[in-house]
């Protein structure tokens, strides 16, 4: 549609560009949004017409007036605009809004997650995924860098890559690891973790790993997250959740499609080690039954 990728970048300008052309109807729907940019954002096309005192078909041919598909196109924008701009305490003010404490509040969250998953699958670039799944397959090393809340996927990823690659680190900052980040090579990859907001010292760390003859692999969610100038091969996932948490869903996903990936190639060692770890399992009554 017509500019629907240029309103993406503040779609309440568009709106306010576009008052004076607009019908008596619109501008009614066009008030309530500019005055209630929150609120509006997560509105369902009927109560959004219920508060602006309009149809639920004026909605949906305002937002084709801006130049989008549909109401859930416009609303997305509205959402990622507004999630966009909020820093940690301001969007867990938003989660108020956003979800209620009803069960109505648990589907939405599920529903969520279940289009961060959906969106991400239908975006994924295979040829960068099979692109870094041949890199992490040949690697000699892989560095996993992550901080903040994304050292839960590093640990994961670091604990069941080891099954597949010889040597694997998982590095949070620079300090006592400085003869490690200094002998990257050309066998080894560097895995960066991080998400919007980006954590500062990932990017240093990734822009640092760059200067080296190793590969680098990028798991980020926007094309224009600061990773990825720094990556040979980057992976978008989707982390959309309109609270103080971050969602890694979609990039323990891929993480998964990865190892499982890797575990294809490798089968024949995997069967071996896993044959031998069993007896050792149990021997040490790792597990209970």
């Amino acid at each position: 549609m017509k500019g629907e990728t240029h309103l993406m970048n503040d779609i309440y300008t568009q709106i306010a560009k576009n008052y004076d052309a607009m019908s008596k109807t619109y501008k009614k729907i066009a008030d309530y949004i500019l005055k209630n940019p929150v609120a509006a954002s997560f509105l369902t096309v009927g109560k959004l017409a219920c508060q602006a005192g309009v149809s639920e078909a004026s909605i949906i041919r305002f937002a084709n007036f801006l130049g989008f598909s549909g109401y859930s196109a416009l609303q997305k924008v509205m959402q990622d605009h507004t999630q966009s701009k909020m820093d940690t305490r301001q969007r867990l003010t938003l989660s108020y809004s956003a979800y209620n404490d009803k069960e109505d509040g648990v589907r939405q969250v599920f529903s969520e997650e279940a289009d961060n998953l959906s969106q991400t699958l239908k975006e994924l670039d295979m040829e960068a995924f099979f692109k870094a799944a041949d890199a992490l397959a040949q690697a000699k090393r892989v560095v996993i860098l992550c901080a903040r809340s994304a050292v839960g996927l590093g640990l994961f990823f670091q604990y069941y890559l080891k099954l597949s690659v010889p040597q694997v680190y998982l590095i949070q900052d620079f300090q006592n690891n400085e003869e490690l980040l200094g002998s990257l090579g050309k066998e080894d990859v560097v895995f960066s973790l991080s998400f919007k907001r980006y954590a500062a010292r990932t990017v240093r760390l990734t822009e640092y790993a760059s200067r080296k003859d190793c590969f680098i692999i990028a798991l980020t969610d926007f094309m224009t997250s600061p990773l990825i100038r720094y990556s040979d091969c980057y992976l978008l996932a989707r982390t959309r959740l309109f609270t103080y948490l971050d969602s890694f869903i979609a990039p323990q996903a891929i993480i998964n499609a990865l190892l499982i990936t890797l575990g294809r190639r490798k089968n024949k060692a995997l069967e071996k080690h896993f044959a031998q770890m069993e007896n050792i399992w149990s021997e040490m009554e790792v597990f209970i039954e």
